[in-house]
């Protein structure tokens, strides 16, 4: 129970009941201010200040405790600071050092009172919210100071970005919130499900708000999620199932375990063909969650592994959803008991929703899954990352190189070090997955001695892309290595465990994405393997060999740099392109190229999987060739991809899209001639192209003008066609590129 000085009774016209509560709030005021005078003591042993509602303490009282401390030469502890905060109060300055980053701004803002606070106090709130959400109460008391001082949107910015760890803070914005939907673009959204959806689909809008996007979700009636599947809305751009395993693993015991189990299977099959129709007919994603984990078997200590258990029944429903989105580019698969992770099982149902209304997920349990569906929909539409900047001292290993010597830092099987080669473990794992590696460190260049000296480091110099060690602001060096990798900043992550830097970093290059990484080493590794900007959204093959394939692209380059002319380089390369047909195989990275590519992309078509499928099912109209690379320093893998629409003796490039990796050795001139040769062993005399001019496509402008091809006249101002003829042009070819046909 707070110990507050508000009235404990009330008699309205009463004599008596005025007097009882003057009474009662004298004797409460008393108590505070005894408790005050006694803080010093109270704080060493913990106890009954945090009873105190600070709230219906006035200013006096709480200067008055900060001086008994000051006689006691005592700091006032973070703990209490955090509730007189919360509760609305300022502190001085000197009480700011040993305040967390959130209730220094907290204290700012209580500071400015009813005036509005510095531009410089709002933007960092609001950077902060994001970079590092505010805990429950505190963001709470930061929503209410900033709308009390008018800041409405840095309160709905706060409030989203705490969301749904603090949904009360959102409850506090919400008229800024609904202003600020209306600022958002739309996402309409079919929302289905076999309970009720209704608790999740009102999550939805604060999940994908805090993301940008106003979604409109369109529920489908009460456990119609097949006929949903087999019938999408038509105005719909995506689909959110919503499952449970209270609906599909249904229990009847009248007709025993086997039937249950066969009941199950039929129930899942239906599932799993509604979700393949679905995607067979449509290409818009399908967002949908595995089934989390019981709290409550059925079977007891057998129902892991009995065919009717409720444990063995859930793996074998999530096992089936996972080969669906293995199988089909559309599919996200959200897991369940990671978005549920921060609520305990006991509180991710309500019986009563259950049985009163059909709601199979409590509202804090439906509010992480609309936040991990947002979540998925972001990662799958947002820039893909690829480099990920790591710093040295105290980020990878214990300890400075310059100050502490090799031998003295810290990295290897035994603590302290064990934290640091585990976090040099997943950027080995980050880089399996196709991520690149790059250092940045203040250092002398032997720093990267240390890698292969150490005996306790799991990296090696080899494993990174690139690094910049030097004394040059890692702003710049960023940049460098940006334009060396041939990539945009938009692709980066920063790791580093200096709060300076990683500002710094984010005012002089806001592309790149800096993370707040944990101040406890021990910490991070779990950290970095949670954090979401890193997870892959789907793993090609290409993807995989990014690191290999940029290492062969620095030698190359270092060949290029030692070649006497740029001809000598090219014929040292010994470049080799395998052509084949698009297959299922190669589907997923063909599609791929044709939704990243924007340099060497002339029409800039985005191809999706169900796109160039239904072009594979179509060979007498379609011709879609790729192409494979690889030089004396490695596989570069597939880079250049074509598709052709064949109209008689007359054929369309629709696309012809190839990785910057390789431009510039003429891959696409070896592809060119090729694809012209098939084209016209069909038949076909005449190949058509267009040039649509874009802010980022200026490199392909003149692509068809120097491999033969004609300009054609045509009433379109913005794009240039072009024709080459069988009759009058040669077919391109290159001296470096040696072509091939895989069959």
């Amino acid at each position: 129970m707070a110990i507050t000085g508000a009235p404990v009774h009330e008699n309205q016209g009463s004599g008596l009941g005025d007097k009882m509560r003057d009474d009662a709030s004298f004797q409460l005021d008393a108590v505070i201010d005894t408790l005050v005078e006694a803080a010093p003591q109270l704080i060493r042993q913990r106890q009954l200040l945090l009873a105190i509602d600070w709230s219906k303490v006035g200013a006096q009282t709480v200067r008055r405790l900060l001086e008994r401390l000051a006689d006691a030469n005592m700091v006032l502890p973070a703990w209490l600071a955090r509730s007189i905060l919360n509760a609305g109060h300022a502190l001085p300055e000197s009480t700011a050092t040993m305040l967390a980053p959130e209730l220094q701004l907290l204290r700012q803002l209580n500071e400015a009172g009813t005036s509005h606070a510095n531009a410089q106090t709002l933007d960092r709130t609001c950077e902060l919210a994001i970079m590092a959400p505010p805990s429950g109460e505190t963001a709470a008391a930061i929503v209410r100071r900033l709308v009390e001082i008018g800041a409405g949107n840095e309160a709905c910015t706060v409030a989203l970005a705490a969301w749904p760890v603090a949904p009360r803070a959102l409850h506090l914005a919400r008229d800024a919130l609904s202003h600020r939907l209306q600022t958002l673009p739309g996402l309409k959204c079919a929302v289905a499900g076999f309970s009720t959806t209704s608790t999740f689909a009102k999550a939805l809008v604060p999940a994908f708000a805090k993301r940008g996007i106003r979604i409109e979700p369109d529920e489908a009636p009460f456990g119609s999620a097949i006929a949903a599947l087999h019938a999408p809305a038509g105005d719909a751009q995506a689909s959110l199932l919503l499952l449970d395993a209270q609906s599909l693993i249904q229990t009847s015991w009248r007709l025993g375990l086997e039937s249950v189990a066969s009941d199950f299977a039929a129930r899942l099959e239906a599932l799993k063909q509604a979700v393949a129709v679905y995607s067979a007919e449509s290409a818009l994603p399908l967002i949908v969650n595995t089934l989390p984990a019981a709290s409550v078997p059925i079977l007891g200590h057998m129902d892991g592994y009995h065919q009717a258990g409720m444990a063995a029944l859930t793996r074998r429903a999530n096992a089936a959803l996972a080969e669906l989105a293995a199988q089909f580019a559309n599919v996200v698969l959200v897991d369940a008991d990671v978005a549920l992770s921060r609520v305990a099982h006991g509180e991710r149902s309500d019986p009563r929703l259950w049985f009163y209304g059909r709601i199979a997920y409590a509202e804090a349990a439906a509010n992480e899954l609309a936040e991990a569906f947002a979540a998925a929909w972001a990662m799958r539409t947002a820039k893909p990352l690829k480099v990920v900047a790591l710093d040295f001292d105290n980020t990878l290993w214990g300890g400075v190189f310059g100050d502490d010597g090799m031998e003295r830092l810290q990295c290897g099987d035994d603590p302290p070090g064990n934290a640091f080669k585990a976090l040099q473990e997943e950027c080995l794992r980050l880089k399996a997955q196709g991520k690149l590696l790059a250092g940045l460190s203040k250092n002398n260049p032997d720093a990267l001695a240390v890698f292969e000296r150490h005996p306790g480091m799991a990296l090696r110099v080899d494993d990174f892309a690139a690094t910049a060690v030097n004394w040059q602001p890692k702003a710049d060096n960023i940049r460098t290595i940006a334009a060396d990798l041939n990539l945009g900043l938009d692709s980066f992550i920063f790791l580093d465990d200096s709060p300076h830097e990683r500002e710094a970093m984010r005012r002089l290059c806001p592309e790149v994405r800096v993370p707040e990484m944990p101040a406890d080493p021990a910490v991070r590794p779990l950290w970095l393997r949670g954090l979401i900007e890193t997870w892959p959204t789907r793993l090609t093959t290409e993807d995989m060999q990014r690191p290999a394939m940029y290492s062969a692209e620095r030698k190359a380059r270092e060949l290029r740099a030692a070649a006497s002319s740029y001809d000598d380089y090219l014929q040292g390369l010994d470049q080799r392109l395998t052509i084949e047909s698009l297959t299922l195989r190669t589907l997923p990275r063909v599609a791929q190229l044709h939704e990243r590519t924007n340099q060497f992309n002339p029409t800039t078509r985005r191809y999706s999987e169900a796109d160039l499928t239904a072009f594979m099912d179509n060979p007498e109209t379609f011709l879609t060739l790729l192409g494979a690379a690889e030089d004396r320093f490695g596989q570069h893998g597939i880079v250049i991809a074509a598709v052709a629409r064949i109209d008689g003796r007359t054929a369309h490039i629709e696309s012809l899209v190839m990785s910057c990796r390789v431009i510039a050795r003429q891959v696409e001139t070896a592809f060119l001639g090729a694809l012209i040769e098939a084209l016209c062993s069909r038949g076909v005399s005449d190949v058509v192209a267009t040039y649509r001019p874009t802010a980022k496509n200026a490199l392909v402008r003149d692509l068809y003008a120097t491999h033969g091809f004609q300009p054609l006249e045509t009433g379109d101002k913005e794009s240039s066609v072009w024709i080459w003829k069988a009759k009058d042009q040669q077919i391109p070819a290159s001296p470096f590129v040696a072509v091939e046909w895989s069959r």
